[in-house]
């Protein structure tokens, strides 16, 4: 049996991906906050950093519910609770959880990191951050090819290929190098009718780091870094 990470370690990893397929790109935080600090608090400090940057802005449904059941119910901890966009970018904010994603077109990492580092570097300074618990990256790609011409993975059954109707495959690794753990998710014809009007095989790339994690801002900017990479490692290495 062998290890995924050494099946992936000489993957040639090109700087641009041709027909890009990424539909959604996030960098999320999610934290302990400091005692006594209320979101509407953590809201407004937010709000009036990036009103100009990113003009519109609206509150999400869950805010609907009772803030004692939002607080209570472990599925709604981390939802966030507002949204902020430009033409390029959105924020969202909860009690628990920051995250920045794109807004339509992604332009490539190159362009979508200085805005998360000039995001996060903003956020970190108004302290209401006690402690982060996971930073985590996630991509959805939809293809508009067939499954078979995508995914180098296939399903045997002694040591013959099987055809399905459908497909849905979830993965858990874990690089024991950095501590990056990271979701796959497989499916041969999905609709995400909130990101595209089209359908089609989809890869689902959900990289993070967890646990006590330093708060300096270069810290922060490595482990992103490093997550990125183990992102691209698993892009590239399982798409034809």
């Amino acid at each position: 049996m062998k290890n995924i990470y050494d099946l992936l370690k000489n993957t040639e990893m090109p700087e641009k991906i041709e027909n890009n397929p990424i539909k959604d790109a996030v960098v999320e935080i999610k934290f302990e906050s400091v005692e006594n600090i209320p979101y509407q608090a953590v809201y407004g400090m937010i709000f009036n950093e990036f009103r100009h940057d990113y003009p519109l802005n609206e509150e999400l449904p869950i805010t609907r519910v009772p803030e004692h059941i939002r607080m209570k119910d472990p599925g709604m901890i981390f939802q966030p609770y507002h949204v902020m966009k430009n033409d390029k970018y959105k924020l969202k904010i909860g009690p628990r959880v920051i995250l920045i994603g794109i807004n339509g077109k992604y332009r490539g990492w190159n362009e979508f990191k200085p805005a998360i580092i000039d995001f996060i570097e903003k956020v970190l300074k108004y302290n209401f951050i006690k402690k982060i618990t996971r930073i985590g990256t996630r991509y959805i790609n939809l293809f508009e090819s067939q499954p078979e011409e995508v995914f180098k993975m296939e399903m045997l059954l002694n040591k013959e290929t099987i055809q399905t109707e459908d497909f849905y495959h979830r993965f858990v690794f874990k690089n024991a190098e950095n501590n990056v753990k990271t979701n796959i998710q497989l499916v041969k014809n999905a609709k995400m009718p909130q990101l595209t009007s089209k359908q089609g095989p989809v890869l689902d790339i959900d990289s993070y780091a967890d646990g006590d994690i330093n708060m300096e801002l270069k810290s922060i900017e490595d482990i992103i870094e490093k997550i990125h990479h183990n992102t691209k490692l698993f892009y590239f290495g399982l798409i034809r």
